[in-house]
């Protein structure tokens, strides 16, 4: 029969196509999982095991005095009403590795006027752990939105709202801490 030769073609084709679909999907697969582009300061590891304390080779929780914070935005002024990015750095200086929580509630950013406190990333936050292991050198970068808004603990609604001004925000990790960084909103 002369139907033969093109029944064996198309299913050639059909398995063919199915060999190059299933390609192109374990292709796109691998390019999700891995990470893209490089930075020139080494990523910290996330972890969520704890390692006990009493044992010899437990990884400490990292001293404060070893971590550099900062905080930076793209702009100096902002219109009133619009979401300010701030992008939150941790840089961890010591010798050893060590554990540390930059969760929300434990990295804390800190919007204020004055002495009128205005917002905190502490207040509304999950209290889901974010503990990082960090090596000498690491670096940890986090992009917090204020959504111009004023926050209170608890999520206290009805605040008044947030008013043109110059305003000053810092991050707070333990005992260590940023320099202020000043933006005005108008």
């Amino acid at each position: 029969m002369r139907q033969e030769p093109v029944y064996r073609r198309r299913r050639a084709a059909a398995l063919l196509l199915l060999v190059l679909v299933v390609a192109a999907i374990v292709l796109v697969v691998r390019a999700l999982a891995t990470p893209s582009g490089s930075s020139s300061a080494r990523t910290p590891t996330p972890t969520t095991a704890i390692v006990p304390t009493d044992s010899p080779t437990a990884t400490a929780p990292c001293d404060s005095k070893d971590l550099e914070l900062a905080v930076a935005t793209d702009h100096t002024a902002f219109a009133l009403g619009s979401k300010v990015p701030l992008v939150v750095t941790v840089t961890y200086r010591g010798e050893q590795p060590c554990l540390v929580d930059a969760s929300d509630v434990s990295r804390e950013v800190v919007v204020t006027s004055g002495k009128d406190r205005i917002w905190s990333s502490a207040d509304c936050a999950a209290q889901d752990e974010r503990t990082l292991l960090l090596a000498k050198g690491d670096v940890d970068r986090k992009t917090v939105r204020w959504p111009m808004v004023r926050s209170a603990e608890g999520c206290t609604t009805g605040l008044p709202d947030v008013r043109p001004g110059t305003y000053k925000v810092r991050v707070t990790l333990g005992d260590a801490k940023s320099d202020a960084l000043v933006f005005t909103v108008g």
